[in-house]
């Protein structure tokens, strides 16, 4: 496995909120990589529940947060959802409630401005193109060093 600190970046694009199967829609890469596409799917298990995406989101950033050496980066790309109605900044809402959990800081979060004849949801035709995520986000965290505490003498 990967030791303590010893990565210096990490670029993802984490599962989107109850959005896709990964495994479905990256079966080629994954025969490349020698992958089994439904094993994918099945471990990812994607969920419409925030709280369960949040969760999933800080127990990966924790993960992450010990492989990657201090200053070291993880960039994110975190699609918008609409929950009831409302469009959600999901990257937005992840860093709200994981801020003071994990060992990062945020660096930066920007729209992806990508060109929207390229986004491979365009495949699921008209009617449902632009449903999957109105906006993709790009969402930059530091690796901060985590002070031990010291223990208070008496």
């Amino acid at each position: 496995g990967l030791g303590i600190g010893s990565v210096g970046a990490i670029v993802t694009s984490p599962p989107y909120l109850g959005i896709l199967r990964y495994g479905a829609f990256n079966w080629i890469r994954l025969w490349f990589l020698g992958y089994d596409q439904y094993a994918i799917d099945r471990l990812l298990q994607t969920t419409d529940s925030l709280e369960v995406y949040l969760s999933f989101m800080a127990s990966f950033l924790t993960a992450a947060g010990r492989v990657l050496r201090p200053g070291g980066l993880a960039v994110m790309v975190i699609g918008d959802v609409v929950e009831n109605g409302q469009h959600l900044s999901l990257a937005q809402r992840v860093w709200q409630e994981i801020c003071g959990l994990v060992p990062f800081e945020i660096v930066e979060l920007v729209v992806d401005a990508y060109d929207e004849s390229t986004k491979t949801t365009r495949v699921w035709g008209e009617e449902r193109k632009g449903r999957a995520t109105p906006k993709d986000r790009v969402m930059v965290l530091r690796r901060v060093a985590v002070r031990k505490r010291q223990a208070v003498h008496q």
